[in-house]
């Protein structure tokens, strides 16, 4: 897995520990729309756009 955001840990485990720490502080990630899904084999890339919420509101 490559890591996009310096500032969140290598592997699920790390995007896992964000995301639950953004969401203590009520910020959520909201997928809008997905562009494409590409699979071949045992692998799979999903292009898709998302937003990031704050308290209800968008950031």
């Amino acid at each position: 897995m490559n890591r996009h955001d310096i500032s969140i840990a290598d592997g699920l485990s790390g995007l896992g520990a964000a995301l639950a720490a953004m969401a203590e502080q009520g910020i959520s990630m909201v997928y809008d729309k997905t562009h494409m899904v590409l699979a071949d084999g045992d692998y799979a890339l999903a292009c898709s756009e998302f937003i990031w919420r704050c308290c209800n509101n968008l950031l």
